[in-house]
C-alpha cells in the first residue's frame, strides 16, 4: 500500500469511530430519556403483552 492510501484509511477510521460514538451518545441519551419520560408519566407496570419476554 501507498502511504497516502494508509492515511485515507486511517483518516476514515477516525472519522468512522467519532461518528460511531456520536450516534451512540443519542441513542443512550434517548433511551435514559424514554426511561425518565415513562417514570414521570406513571408507567411503573410493564404494558400489556411484555410481561413474558422469554
Amino acid at each position: 500500500m501507498s502511504a497516502k492510501l494508509i492515511m485515507q484509511y486511517l483518516d476514515l477510521y477516525a472519522s468512522a469511530i467519532v461518528i460511531f460514538e456520536i450516534v451512540e451518545n443519542c441513542l443512550m441519551f434517548a433511551f435514559i430519556h424514554g426511561l425518565v419520560e415513562l417514570n414521570a408519566a406513571g408507567h411503573s407496570e410493564a404494558e400489556k403483552g411484555l410481561q413474558h419476554l422469554i
